[in-house]
């Protein structure tokens, strides 16, 4: 699978997974809950019985009925053991139902059939990252990133395990690589790293950087008070005061606390 198929299928699994929480404090809702998993990419069955079961699964997966796709793919891993797809998209279905463990099992089965299955790698960082399994999820990343130099999800994921893990300096190369590589492809998503970056640069007190990507993100966000406060506390902290007054004004009209040293600078 080349690294724009990537791209698609770990924005509709990083997200699943509640993952990307952002500098404003929830997960951007750009990528959402889709199948697009569910493709073969790394080994498909020779058994045509198996392959037919696996379609069916998808099928099923789509439709919402879970149950009967995790019965679809577990019959075809009966027929066919090493059908690594099924096993992706087993792990799939037992990830939406809440089934965590079960699903690492499947994506280290399915990883360990093929170092390379790119959809395995990333569910399992995924599901690593689900279970608060910090290390283990920056490692699969940091896999992806040398299987796929170019696809943008292996620095964009691990720079935000790194962020969640309190590593923001860290946290910064992957991020801004992962912003060059959503723009080489003109990705829809090139706001997600960006909202990261203005998280990171916020964190480390870098305001001139924390501002550009904060308005870079804005438009998007301007009815989230997070980003009003993040972006007028970097403004007031660049001596930019009557910049980040309606910024904060605003921030404190959605309902967020303005500290008050801040708030005496700004004069609101």
């Amino acid at each position: 699978m080349g690294y724009t198929g990537a791209v698609n299928a770990l924005q509709s699994s990083l997200l699943l997974a509640v993952s990307a929480t952002v500098a404003f404090g929830a997960a951007p809702q750009t990528n959402g809950d889709s199948s697009v998993m569910e493709t073969p990419v790394a080994c498909p069955s020779k058994s045509a019985k198996a392959r037919a079961l696996y379609n069916q699964g998808t099928t099923l997966g789509d439709s919402g009925d879970t149950v009967g796709a995790s019965q679809a793919y577990r019959k075809a891993l009966e027929l066919d053991p090493k059908y690594c797809d099924a096993m992706d998209n087993l792990g799939l279905i037992l990830r939406k139902d809440g089934k965590v463990d079960e699903a690492i099992g499947w994506y280290k089965k399915s990883k360990a059939l093929n170092q390379k299955n790119v959809t395995a790698r990333m569910n399992l960082a995924v599901a690593y990252r689900m279970k608060g399994q910090l290390s283990e999820a920056a490692d699969e990343y940091t896999g992806l990133a040398a299987l796929e130099p170019e696809n943008p999800e292996g620095p964009f994921g691990l720079g935000c395990v790194l962020v969640d893990m309190g590593k923001n300096r860290e946290a910064l190369t992957p991020l801004k690589e992962s912003e060059r590589l959503y723009v080489a492809v003109h990705s829809e998503y090139i706001n997600d790293a960006r909202t990261m970056l203005a998280r990171a640069h916020f964190a480390v007190e870098e305001w001139e950087p924390a501002v550009k990507n904060y308005q870079a993100v804005y438009e998007d966000n301007a009815g989230d008070a997070k980003v009003n406060l993040n972006l007028g506390i970097s403004l007031v902290k660049l001596g930019k005061v009557k910049e980040a007054k309606k910024y904060l004004q605003k921030a404190r009209n959605l309902g967020a606390d303005v500290p008050p040293d801040i708030a005496k600078l700004a004069g609101i």
